[in-house]
């Protein structure tokens, strides 16, 4: 006859350790639970039935033990249980004076001071075993026993479903369990799990009773010496079982969300010490090549000529290194906003006229995962002073002029800096190269309409600013600072930005924003 139970453990685990098994050297766990503990579990339960009715449940008792030894025993385990990580935690143990006490000379007297008494801990590890998947469908938390045995009547399986009503836990008392006795197996399980006599290198041992067993041996207590005593207990042997293998799963590959082309990508600039405006060329042109290095995946040198020619709308560079030949200087610009209250740097921003690429985003997103720094220190040493760049979401509005909306006047934000020499040796300004006449030439050549163009600049606030010199420039006797100019444009139709113009421009210098009304070169 086959019995059948259904047992599940509603907080996912078993807690238990195979007999006489010292937690911190448990090499297995017990997993299939073992049939003794299962024995052991209904006989409780039969006491518990015996004070709830008041009846003596001695004269059955042996024919139900009688029954589960001359059965075999097979599991159904879910297949994607697994061993726990185990917890580690203090427990009380003994409750005693802490520390002892002592004696103490008082006036010359002998004084016993008593200690404190209290609980001392003991470490504790408490291994479990997850019973099958997260899965949402409960059947794959399951384990089923099957029992075949020709010993077992109708007057014992009730017995049995009235003790398994009354088990709560399986094993240590946090291991919760519900358990009752079905009539068959569903269609589609099957036995996984089986008892063998012979240990195999992929088997693990697992208690059962003795066909011989007797009552007395079954429910003998663990302190009774012939149990303490001895290494397996009496009416108990060791047989092996080969645990399921678990199947592999086929993690899904995460979709990649492809981002929304965009023009502009901002980030709000957090310091300790806010990069001052000289250090505008300084922060922008180190944050350019980290995204040049993550676009490519290593140096220029080290990528290919395909990654190079993908590149070169970020750089300004064809594959052969050199500059791009196109008027409108397509490629990204990178560039500071301050505070007009403050006067501390707030945002950066890279922007370019045709939309940035799922790929190209994601490099700049990348590259501003790490601190950027700002002063010119050994490699390998860190800088004290460092810049965090920190991403701001398309909810964020883009700064005055880098929108739909059009205006007619526009101001420098950052200094211009003419791309031109425009003063000879001795400060005089030179022929056709004077600030406003390159401004109005880069301005042709950016496609604006210049025929009505005021351009005001304020003499008083003429500085020196640092330049951004290409790598292929930098040995050259030229130093790396130019006079810069505040700078007023007013066109004679409202125009869309944004604005860049000058030396350095794709580095931040040379950046307009749009201002409602005009400004004089005083008020600025």
């Amino acid at each position: 006859m086959q019995v059948v139970l259904r047992q599940t453990f509603p907080h996912g685990r078993f807690h238990a350790n195979p007999w006489r098994m010292f937690p911190f050297e448990d090499p297995h766990g017990e997993w299939p639970p073992s049939p003794w503990r299962l024995l052991r579990a209904i006989l409780a339960r039969s006491h518990q039935l015996e004070r709830e009715y008041g009846v003596q449940c001695q004269p059955w008792r042996d024919s139900l033990v009688r029954a589960f030894c001359t059965s075999t025993f097979g599991w159904c385990l879910p297949s994607f249980s697994r061993r726990g990580p185990g917890l580690r935690q203090y427990q009380p143990a003994t409750f005693e004076w802490d520390p002892p006490g002592r004696t103490k000379k008082v006036k010359g007297r002998s004084v016993n001071i008593p200690g404190e008494r209290k609980y001392r801990s003991t470490l504790v590890r408490d291994n479990f075993w997850v019973v099958g998947s997260s899965a949402t469908d409960s059947s794959s938390r399951i384990v089923w026993w099957i029992l075949d045995g020709e010993r077992w009547s109708e007057d014992d399986l009730d017995r049995l479903d009235a003790c398994l009503d009354r088990m709560t836990y399986f094993g240590r008392a946090e291991a919760i369990t519900e358990i009752q006795r079905v009539e068959k197996l569903p269609k589609d399980t099957h036995v996984n799990c089986v008892l063998e006599q012979n240990p195999s290198s992929d088997s693990v041992p697992v208690l059962v009773p003795t066909k011989e067993a007797t009552l007395e041996q079954v429910q003998a207590v663990t302190d009774d010496p012939s149990v303490a005593n001895s290494t397996v207990p009496p009416g108990a042997r060791w047989l092996h079982a080969k645990r399921p293998i678990r199947p592999q799963v086929k993690l899904p590959r995460p979709t990649r969300r492809i981002k929304k082309p965009t023009h502009l990508v901002q980030f709000a600039i957090g310091a300790r010490v806010s990069p001052p405006r000289e250090s505008i060329v300084v922060l922008t042109q180190r944050f350019r090549g980290r995204v040049i290095r993550e676009f490519l995946g290593g140096s220029w040198q080290q990528a290919n000529a395909e990654r190079r020619e993908a590149a070169r709308f970020l750089t300004g560079k064809e594959a052969d290194g050199t500059p791009l030949q196109d008027p409108l200087h397509p490629h990204a610009r990178f560039g500071i906003l301050f505070n007009h209250e403050t006067g501390k740097a707030a945002r950066l921003l890279v922007w370019r006229h045709h939309p940035f690429t799922d790929d190209e985003q994601r490099a700049i997103l990348n590259a501003a995962e790490q601190e950027l720094p700002l002063s010119f220190v050994k490699a390998g040493t860190r800088d004290p002073w460092t810049v965090r760049l920190v991403p701001l979401d398309s909810q964020v509005s883009p700064p005055a002029g880098f929108g739909e909306r059009t205006c007619r006047h526009w101001k420098t934000v950052t200094l211009y800096v003419p791309p031109r020499h425009a003063y000879d040796r001795k400060g005089r300004v030179r022929a056709g190269e004077s600030p406003e006449e390159q401004l109005r030439l880069e301005l042709a050549r950016q496609g604006y309409d210049t025929s009505g163009l005021t351009i005001e600049m304020d003499d008083q606030a003429v500085k020196w600013t640092r330049i951004h010199r290409p790598r292929r420039h930098r040995d050259d006797p030229t130093n790396t600072e130019r006079r810069a100019h505040h700078v007023l444009l007013a066109f004679d139709k409202p125009v869309r930005g944004p604005i860049s113009l000058g030396h350095s421009s794709h580095f931040g210098l040379g950046l307009f924003v749009a201002v409602d009304g005009r400004i004089t070169p005083s008020k600025r």
